[in-house]
């Protein structure tokens, strides 16, 4: 089944606009700008807020174009 994105272009825009702001998050932390939230903790916190409400608008897209696996810390060797 074709995920709701790549049909329903007002879910789309929904969706695209979501990525978008998870974007600003990062492009302006660190900047001092009103849109800076400071620290990587908390652009990290909005980050996951932001991709669970694509989560709930489309759970397929989620799982197959965003959601990642854990990955090992880097400290670690392999």
């Amino acid at each position: 089944m074709t995920p709701t994105y790549y049909t329903n272009r007002e879910l789309r825009l929904k969706i695209d606009a979501i990525l978008k702001e998870c974007a600003s998050i990062f492009a302006n932390l660190g900047t001092g700008s009103d849109l800076d939230l400071k620290t990587d903790e908390a652009a990290d916190s909005k980050e996951q807020e932001l991709l669970f409400k694509i989560k709930d608008l489309d759970e397929e897209f989620f799982t197959n174009k965003l959601a990642t696996e854990p990955t090992h810390d880097a400290k670690t060797t392999i």
